[in-house]
């Protein structure tokens, strides 16, 4: 009860009203505001506009579009496109009908409609042209709907064709100048200068024969000689210096790992003149050969003592190039005097003598069988000569210039020649046609060429100081990847050669240095100057891991090892 009499009392505190809280009123929009707009407005509705901003009513927006009709590109506009040309719709089908239907519309403007048979994979086999739309130009005869040409009518009996004489007829002006005759001095001056070059003609082809006649058949041979420089001919094994020792006979083929040389461990000084080429004996390297520009041949000690086991004295020339046999019993040597020799290493006996009237340059045995060699002349051939008839079998003769060296590769049943005429030509050894051709505009003359150990690559001696790769199986072609460069070789044919692990490629330099390019990288590793001219021959020793022989046209010939 007293509650109740409390809230009495506040009542009537209050006036007679309750307590409350204003209520402020409040509006709830269920529509965003829009603008109203007639009928005739809302007919003209845009389906573009994805924006509205009335509320239209759906006969509105469903109604046909009313007024002109759009241009026909507008409407290309609008088309759905998935490439910037338009819309290209995936397709399968066999190879053989989509070729037919391409060379169709190629040559005569016709295809098969692709609406008209099922895009399956099941059917793709079946698909047939059941009904060919014309491209061309509509009503037009031939194939392809092309327009047929009309032949040009020709009038013959034109009168104005009896006096055509054609384009290269002589104008009047010159048809109509009258030459004077000549007179009796002007004709037998003329008679008399044609009677003295007749003369001089004939003399010069009887002084040519009578050269010929009073030339020998062969250009003269030199007398050979040699001596033994060594005190003992035979060890007390009753063995000699072509015999490999004991020590190197376990390193043969031992797949060892090549090391960058570091410094010259012995000089040969023996020749009087230049040294023009070296090569170590063949699998063993225990001796070293020397072809010089002082006419003679000398062979090294490259073990022991290291000095000197005998001289060759045979050309009558400088000496050019020098090439072992497989077994390294005898070697061959080509000179500047039109010959090319072949001595026995043992005892420097000349076995035989062979020329052709023709300077050689490169020489190499045929490595299935040593009684047969190439020699690169200078008249332009590569000759194949057999050494125990001492004749001629097979000329090679595809050059246009003087041959420079000769290189056999895949396993010796083809070789490959370079030449001065900036070319390398690849043969089947036996058969006189060339059966690949290397010549590009941007080659220079390759006087070196070295073959990789793996028989895949060799490299060519570029004279624009570089050494360029070419693949030596299929192809050929060059190796854009391998292009070593560094050195000087302009005008000089310096000696090439790979290393034994194929991880390095040495090569000789015209200011007397040795580079030593890393294989992989195709980076100078290592520069070597040891020479005071040019440093024309660079070899690797085959057995031990980082020997390496250079010589130059100093007279010197340095071993270098790490």
């Amino acid at each position: 009860g007293k509650k109740k009499k409390r809230e009495e009392e506040k009542v009537e505190a209050n006036g007679g009203g309750l307590l409350q809280k204003p209520i402020i009123p409040t509006t709830v929009e269920t529509a965003p505001t829009v603008v109203s707009q007639g009928v005739e407005q809302r007919v003209m509705h845009n389906p573009t506009q994805s924006v509205v901003f009335y509320n239209p009513r759906a006969d509105d927006l469903f109604r046909p579009l009313q007024g002109a009709p759009r241009h026909p590109r507008d409407a290309q506009i609008d088309t759905p496109k998935n490439c910037w040309t338009g819309f290209i719709q995936e397709d399968h089908t066999d190879e053989l009908a989509f070729d037919t239907n391409y060379h169709l519309f190629n040559r005569g403007k016709t295809a098969a409609n692709p609406s008209l048979y099922s895009m399956k994979e099941k059917e793709c086999s079946n698909v047939q042209m059941k009904e060919v739309v014309q491209m061309g130009n509509e009503g037009g005869e031939g194939d392809g709907g092309e327009q047929k040409k009309r032949k040009r009518k020709r009038d013959y009996d034109d009168p104005s064709l009896d006096s055509y004489e054609g384009p290269w007829r002589i104008p009047d002006v010159i048809k109509n100048v009258v030459l004077p005759e000549p007179d009796e001095e002007m004709v037998a001056k003329y008679k008399a200068m044609d009677d003295e070059k007749k003369k001089k003609k004939k003399e010069r082809q009887e002084a040519a024969e009578e050269d010929e006649e009073a030339a020998p058949s062969k250009p003269p041979v030199a007398n050979e000689s040699t001596v033994f420089h060594g005190k003992e001919f035979y060890n007390y094994q009753g063995k000699t210096y072509i015999d490999i020792p004991n020590v190197l006979s376990s390193k043969i083929d031992d797949g060892h790992r090549c090391y960058l040389p570091t410094k010259p461990i012995h000089t040969w000084s023996g020749h009087t003149k230049g040294v023009s080429s070296i090569s170590f004996f063949p699998k063993s390297g225990h001796i070293l050969l020397s072809a010089g520009m002082d006419n003679k041949l000398k062979i090294w000690d490259v073990y022991n003592k290291r000095h000197c086991l005998r001289t060759i004295s045979g050309h009558s020339a400088a000496v050019r190039s020098v090439c072992w046999s497989n077994d390294g019993k005898q070697f061959l040597s080509s000179s500047f005097d039109k010959f090319v020799k072949l001595w026995d290493t043992e005892t420097g006996e000349c076995l035989g003598r062979f020329t052709n009237k023709k300077a050689p340059a490169g020489i190499q045995f045929y490595p299935q069988n040593n009684n047969e060699f190439l020699a690169a002349c200078a008249n332009k051939k590569v000759v194949q000569w057999d050494a125990r008839a001492n004749e001629i079998i097979q000329e090679y003769d595809r050059h246009l210039m003087a041959v420079n060296v000769v290189q056999f590769i895949d396993e010796g049943r083809r070789f490959l020649s370079t030449s001065d005429d900036k070319s390398v030509r690849v043969w089947e050894y036996g058969i006189p046609v060339d059966i690949k051709l290397i010549q590009e505009p941007h080659m220079h003359s390759m006087p070196a060429v070295a073959l990789h150990p793996n028989g895949k690559f060799f490299a060519a001696q570029s004279l624009d100081n570089q050494i360029l790769v070419y693949g030596a199986t299929n192809r050929f072609s060059l190796n854009k990847k391998k292009r070593f460069t560094g050195h000087l070789n302009a005008g000089y044919a310096c000696q090439l050669d790979f290393s034994p692990d194929c991880s390095f490629l040495a090569t000789g330099s015209a200011n007397g240095q040795a580079y030593v390019y890393d294989w992989r990288t195709t980076r100078v590793a290592k520069k070597l100057s040891g020479h005071d001219g040019v440093c024309i021959g660079c070899i690797w020793h085959p057995v031990e891991r980082s020997m390496l022989a250079t010589c130059g046209w100093d007279g010197k010939i340095v071993l270098w090892n790490s």
